[in-house]
């Protein structure tokens, strides 16, 4: 920290003048140069010499993705993006079977009634059970959907355990 010299009242004007003077060379020597500072609210510099500013520090920190989860035990999921937010969805579905049965379908993880991912599952053994998981990414931009999972072609397996995992990422 510079080191600042008060004047007296009786000191002489050129006790004064120097004063003044050692007064504002201090002062630059503490001084940071703007030089220095680096306002790229990026940090893509990557620099050994310059120093972020706060306000390029704070607009870095809030730009930076965010996570955030929400999961529903069930079939359907509603859920709403913003601008610029990727989605990685992710569901795991219990099946059981009547014994005995020939079946085949799909089983389909699905965004506003679009399949994003489906499973074929064909049928023809003895198993009575079987566990799925599905999963899709993509970034939908503002939007309010609805995430389903559901069966198609010819059969119905009574469905259970469904969870349907959403990860907002951005």
């Amino acid at each position: 920290m510079a080191t600042i010299t008060t004047l007296g009242t009786g000191d002489s004007g050129s006790v004064s003048r120097t004063t003044i003077n050692d007064n504002f060379t201090n002062l630059n020597t503490d001084k940071l140069e703007t030089s220095y500072l680096d306002t790229d609210i990026t940090l893509a510099a990557d620099s050994d010499t310059k120093v972020a500013t706060q306000k390029a520090t704070k607009a870095y920190v809030d730009a930076q993705s965010l996570s955030s989860f929400e999961s529903t035990v069930g079939t359907t999921h509603s859920l709403t993006t913003t601008a610029g937010q990727s989605v990685l969805v992710t569901a795991r579905v219990m099946m059981t079977f009547t014994t005995g049965s020939a079946l085949s379908g799909d089983v389909n993880l699905k965004y506003n009634g679009v399949v994003k991912d489906s499973i074929p599952v064909d049928r023809a053994d003895s198993t009575t059970r079987g566990c799925l998981v599905l999963q899709y990414k993509e970034t939908p931009g503002a939007a309010t959907a609805d995430i389903t999972i559901d069966t198609s072609g010819s059969f119905s397996p009574t469905l259970s355990s469904e969870l349907i995992t959403v990860q907002i990422i951005g």
